[in-house]
């Protein structure tokens, strides 16, 4: 090839070296004269390669293809496979170089082609980031999960499974702070320290979980139970008629009366332990609308109940 020919021929290279669509410059006996950066993506090329030695196709064919080419004033289509797919492309002549007879063909993938590896791309993508969102929102899902079990956790006394201190009073307060009316009541255990000292902690710690059970029983779905303490409980009987509350009041004393039956873990036989209340309440009204309020109004009437009974000890 002359030296015109090689200037003439890098200049076409230049002009399709950054197309984006894949372009081969052949002669008609499909020897390759030069090929762009796209591509060289689909398969490495080199000058002076048979296009028979890039694409699985039959020698034959390709050069009555390319033959058509350079005798036609228009696109010709061409399939070639490359590697494990199959590209279309267009064939079209181009004039001889300068000192050459002969013209040659420029292959160049079809647009829609190129469309379909961008849509292919890009369904891909989509595909991806749909499940990498998907995979996201069940780590926030479980997350979230967890993050309301442990603050469930942080509500609740782990001896009895009713809310413990901080949150029952929580809990009270929004309800009042958002008008809501009601009944607040303290029941301190009587007689209980005995049971700790004569029978141990583990007989302390069933009464105290036997006392929790038997009050969750007694109040409705909407009232609320909470252990305040060692053997004290707290209990919110939401828009609860004062009226009942005696009557309520001594169910309540007469269940935590009730002997439980404790059997020690030596094996023993069964003790039945036993245990009084003493259960004061103050009600939610126009002139007492706070739980501290509420709280210094109950245990004051806890402790003359307590005091009507004779002093019973703790």
């Amino acid at each position: 090839m002359n030296s015109t020919a090689e200037i003439a021929l890098a200049a076409i290279e230049a002009a399709f070296r950054n197309c984006p669509r894949a372009t081969y410059l052949v002669d008609p006996e499909g020897r390759l004269l030069c090929a762009n950066k796209a591509a060289g993506r689909i398969a490495p090329t080199e000058r002076g390669m048979l296009l028979s030695e890039i694409a699985v196709i039959e020698t034959g064919a390709v050069q009555s293809l390319l033959m058509t080419a350079t005798q036609s004033s228009g696109p010709v289509p061409m399939r070639l496979r490359i590697g494990q797919r199959t590209h279309a492309f267009v064939a079209w002549r181009v004039d001889p170089l300068p000192g050459g007879e002969t013209a040659l063909v420029m292959l160049k993938a079809t647009p829609a082609q190129e469309f379909a590896r961008r849509a292919l791309r890009a369904q891909t993508v989509t595909h991806r980031a749909e499940r990498e969102l998907s995979l996201a929102e069940a780590e926030r899902e479980r997350l979230r999960a967890e993050a309301r079990r442990l603050r469930v956790l942080a509500d609740i006394d782990r001896m009895t499974g009713l809310l413990n201190a901080s949150a029952f009073a929580d809990r009270c307060r929004i309800i009042l702070r958002d008008g809501g009316r009601g009944i607040l009541a303290f029941a301190d255990l009587d007689r209980f320290k005995p049971v700790n000292d004569r029978f141990g902690h583990e007989a302390g710690d069933f009464v105290i979980a036997t006392i929790a059970r038997r009050l969750k029983q007694e109040v409705r779905q909407r009232d609320m139970v909470g252990r305040l303490g060692g053997d004290e409980f707290g209990l919110w009987f939401d828009r609860f008629d004062e009226g009942r509350m005696p009557g309520l009041v001594a169910r309540l004393t007469e269940e935590i009366e009730r002997p439980i039956l404790w059997q020690p873990d030596d094996g023993g036989a069964e003790i039945a332990l036993r245990v009084s209340a003493s259960i004061g309440w103050a009600v939610a009204g126009p002139e007492t609308t706070s739980y501290s309020g509420l709280r210094m109004a109950a245990d004051s009437h806890m402790y003359s109940v307590k005091g009507q009974r004779g002093g019973l000890r703790a």
